[in-house]
């Protein structure tokens, strides 16, 4: 399912090659992860590598990216939240970008409820664990994110949650 997550959301335009990164916490607390070195539009069940919940491998072949703390973290500090997804889209990227949330200017961007907070407060990278659990604890309860001068963020309870959080901030942030 994490596979053709990542496919999906490839094909929907969350696709900047290999700089994306999924994490799915199971019932049993393993965290499923696409590899680091895979564009999500190649990525298979076989890809997908298992971490404990401090984000070591347990299973896997590939390696995972060097900014997993920040979905550590959030899996850590939001117990209902379960999937985290990162990325650096088209459309929420030029809004991160810009340093500007988009506002509502039709029916689909007022399904974006709630704060869409625009996250400005590292310097870095990510790979930090200082810088993301920082980072983590800024975002509050907020859905969703844009990462300034890096990309988008959506934290849900499933997967299906996840994939329609990220449908309705790529309508926002197309509008």
């Amino acid at each position: 399912q994490l596979a053709l997550m990542c496919r999906m959301l490839c094909r929907e335009g969350w696709n900047e090659h290999i700089a994306g990164h999924i994490t799915w916490r199971l019932e049993d607390g393993t965290i499923l992860t696409n590899p680091w070195e895979l564009a999500w539009d190649e990525i298979t069940a076989g890809d997908i590598v298992t971490l404990n919940a401090s984000g070591e491998v347990i299973d896997g072949q590939w390696n995972v990216t060097p900014a997993i703390g920040l979905h550590i973290h959030m899996h850590s500090l939001r117990p209902e939240v379960n999937v985290v997804v990162h990325n650096h889209a088209k459309w929420s990227g030029i809004w991160a970008n810009m340093h500007r949330v988009p506002e509502v200017y039709d029916q689909a961007g007022a399904y974006v409820d709630g704060p869409l907070p625009l996250y400005n407060e590292y310097e870095g990278t990510f790979e930090d664990e200082d810088v993301s659990l920082a980072a983590a604890r800024a975002l509050g309860d907020a859905k969703w994110a844009l990462l300034a001068n890096h990309g988008s963020l959506v934290v849900a309870r499933d997967l299906r949650q996840a994939h329609l959080r990220h449908e309705l901030l790529v309508a926002v942030a197309a509008a």
